[in-house]
């Protein structure tokens, strides 16, 4: 039995647990049945077993990146800073509770059931949300 291994210029002594080898311009020639872990070894690697190795296959290229579609999911995140309409030009988080209340008796809206500092903010964005063409001044 021939073996003939990938390597067609291989020459040497390759040993596979109590099987051993000796290939010459890569061909070894076997007496003895190979057992069935060792056979299937040498196909799996590519030996040829009585017949050609077998052919490698092609290696895939990778594709080229710069071919690639891009696809956007979702909206495309924007600099808040580079935006108008996402700042207001009071911005009602930074100011405390007691200049909230000063600034929502200023405007006439009514924050005594709110307890706490987001409660007032909201109340204040609320009003001026539900006012008709409403325009905000920029500072």
């Amino acid at each position: 039995m021939k073996i003939h291994s990938p390597n067609r210029g291989l020459t040497g002594t390759q040993t596979y647990g109590s099987t051993i080898l000796e290939f010459m311009d890569g061909v070894a020639t076997v007496n003895d049945d190979l057992t069935l872990g060792v056979k299937q070894y040498l196909i799996g690697a590519g030996y040829g077993i009585d017949a050609d190795p077998q052919p490698t296959a092609a290696i895939d290229e990778s594709p080229d990146p710069r071919a690639a579609t891009i696809v956007h999911v979702g909206a495309p995140l924007q600099d808040a800073s580079l935006v108008p309409d996402a700042i207001e030009p009071d911005d009602l988080t930074t100011r405390t509770v007691a200049d909230l209340r000063g600034y929502a008796a200023e405007y006439g809206i009514d924050v005594d059931e709110a307890k706490t500092k987001a409660a007032i903010v909201h109340a204040i964005r609320t009003h001026f949300a539900a006012l008709p063409d409403r325009q905000d001044e920029q500072a």
